[in-house]
């Protein structure tokens, strides 16, 4: 199991680069590979192998050379490339008697298939057992684009090749304005699984600025281990990561702990203020618990990374998500009732527990504490979230018997939150839930986490929705929409949005020009360091987001301000005559006639400019 890992290290997805970085062990290598075009590749390869003369229509390949291999010696050779290649060629490989390859020289092929042609290695099967033939020299590999091609020789590593991986030198980038934390792994073995960690060591150097303690040093490092982390943001170029200390350590002055995130927040194209924003008006608004973060710069192998956020990983502790750890797989009814830490997720994952929300779409509810689910656990949990699932539903909204089982205040601040950064995905995934042990406690929602989509700026400039009536075709929102046709939720919506806006939004708004300001440094050599032309755009981005938002913000003020949304009635006499009578719901959607049944909030306007409203019950 132990070598399988091994393996799996260093099979990964990597991005196609014209150069490519070596670690050997026993074997050499006189001159650095170079990478080949078709032709070149047909001329050295292809046409030794079946004289095709191509591998697959168009494309580039990068040619890895093993020199000096033991005649008979045993070897697997393995290669691994993106999802794109695997309806097509990502190596083939062959025997050369002399270091010169060519057509003279070629033995045959390293893997032979049907027919005697080469074995076309794809994702799915890259591995192969090879014994070095009579007068082999050196092993030769093709790799399409994207690939990882390693020699293993039943003990350990002998030669690693990953197309891409570049060592960025430290001292050509890092700003001096944020503490670095450098990381090693193990015989510096790249990243590149979340499925379970590494060894490695680290320190965090200050940089002699003030306000910040290091911790070690490049003489004495200090234990770790670290493993990716994320969904989509793993798939990107510069990945996030999860650590886990050996001791307990007040990273970036954060309480002490020994888990933490490494954020890279890649695609943030708004100066790196998105999280930051939520972060900090989670805060304001005194939500239960939000994650903190600190800007540092990061150094793994050697290897400069750029910006990155060390943040606190949502998890069940007392200075975290404060409820009582429930364990794995309890069958005791009375421990089984908490603490739970679940997510509503978008990504299927095993292990969820997966219900049918009342519109018809499923809800996947993926458990974190505990995370290895008792069929006792599993029913509880499925219980729980169908009966509020069936209350949320239920057609008189004037019923509250949903808020016996669902915090209504936290709720209501996590959505106000939700509506003013314009996160359209807050819904839909990465949104955090728990409960205290007991029967009579609720399902809190939080805490905070993910504010990848805020200022939602694929909507070319429109905010005149809700977060939940103009979303991207793969985001969908749960719940929200129908507790928002709750006139208690509606209530206490206003109530927070009063006590929220202006004032914390403008102090939220001020913290985060002085904090993009602060970063800018590091900021430009992180988009250095990811060929980012993006140095020169960073007093726009800084503001733009801000300008996004102010028109959403407007929009809110419409919906919620007091003379719309009060349900007061009779509110203002009028004399002058009726210019136009509107309908509205108490989610704040117009309609086009008084409805029916239900609620709904009519708003007459007169010729004088005066406006009352009343609340109609049928």
């Amino acid at each position: 199991m132990k070598k399988l890992y091994l393996l799996i290290t260093v099979l990964v997805w990597v991005a196609w680069s014209f150069t490519v970085y070596s670690q050997e062990a026993e074997l050499t290598e006189p001159t650095e590979p170079k990478p080949y075009g078709v032709e070149e590749t047909g001329k050295y390869i292809v046409n030794a192998l079946n004289n095709r003369g191509n591998i697959a229509a168009g494309g580039a390949y990068i040619i890895t050379r093993y020199y000096n291999l033991k005649e008979g010696g045993e070897y697997t050779l393995s290669v691994k490339g993106n999802s794109k290649a695997t309806s097509g060629v990502s190596m083939v490989a062959a025997w050369y008697s002399t270091e010169e390859a060519s057509k003279e020289t070629y033995i045959g092929p390293a893997v032979k298939a049907a027919g005697n042609n080469p074995m076309l290695c794809r994702n799915s099967d890259g591995t192969h057992t090879l014994t070095v033939p009579q007068g082999a020299k050196m092993l030769v590999v093709a790799r399409y684009n994207s690939a990882t091609t390693i020699l293993y020789d039943g003990e350990k590593i002998v030669h690693i090749r990953i197309p891409g991986l570049v060592k960025h030198d430290p001292a050509a980038y890092i700003s001096g304005t944020l503490p670095v934390m450098y990381i090693t792994t193990e015989d510096s073995v790249p990243i590149t699984t979340k499925e379970y960690y590494l060894n490695g060591t680290y320190y965090l150097d200050n940089m002699g600025l003030d306000g910040f303690e290091s911790i070690g040093s490049a003489e004495e490092q200090l234990p770790l281990q670290i493993k990716g982390r994320g969904n989509a943001s793993w798939k990107m170029d510069k990945k996030p990561y999860r650590i886990k200390l050996d001791k307990k350590q007040a990273l970036m002055g954060l309480k002490k702990n020994k888990h933490f995130c490494l954020m890279a927040h890649y695609e943030d194209a708004n100066a790196y203020q998105r999280d930051e924003i939520g972060f900090t008006l989670s805060s304001l608004m005194g939500l239960e618990w939000t994650p903190q973060q600190r800007p540092i710069e990061l150094v793994v192998n050697g290897d400069y990374l750029g910006i990155y956020w060390v943040a606190e990983k949502i998890r069940v502790e007392k200075d975290r998500v404060n409820v009582v750890e429930q364990k794995d797989e309890e069958t005791d009814p009375e421990l089984i009732t908490g603490g739970w830490l679940i997510e509503i997720d978008n990504y299927a994952e095993d292990g969820q527990v997966v219900i049918k929300e009342g519109n018809g779409t499923n809800i996947r509810f993926t458990p974190h504490t505990p995370e290895v689910l008792s069929p006792e656990q599993r029913d509880y949990l499925t219980g729980m979230v169908t009966n509020i699932n069936q209350l949320i539903y239920v057609e008189d909204k004037s019923d509250t018997r949903w808020e016996q089982y669902v915090d209504i205040d936290e709720l209501a601040k996590f959505y106000v939150l939700m509506e003013i950064v314009d996160n359209c995905e807050s819904f839909s995934g990465s949104c955090f839930w728990h409960k205290e042990k007991g029967e009579d406690t609720k399902l809190v929602v939080g805490p905070v986490w993910d504010f990848g989509s805020t200022a939602s700026h694929w909507r070319a400039d429109s905010f005149n929705y809700f977060i939940y009536q103009e979303t991207q075709s793969y985001v969908t929102s749960h719940w929200i929409e129908e507790i928002a046709k709750f006139p208690r939720f509606q209530q206490k919506v206003r109530e927070v949005w009063r006590e929220t806006y202006p004032a914390k939004v403008e102090e939220t708004h001020q913290h985060c020009l002085d904090y993009v300001d602060y970063i800018t440094p590091a900021v430009k050599s992180d988009y250095k360091r990811w060929n980012w032309d993006k140095s020169s755009d960073i007093p726009y981005r800084k503001v733009r987001v801000w300008q996004m938002l102010a028109s959403k913000w407007k929009f809110l003020e419409r919906m919620w301000k007091d003379d719309v949304m009060t349900g007061t009635a009779d509110m203002l006499a009028a004399d002058a005559d009726v210019v136009s009578v509107r309908y509205f719901d108490l989610s704040g959607h117009e309609l086009r006639q008084m409805p029916e049944q239900g609620f709904a909030v009519e708003v007459t306007t007169y010729s004088n400019g005066l406006m009352k409203s009343r609340k109609v019950v049928r």
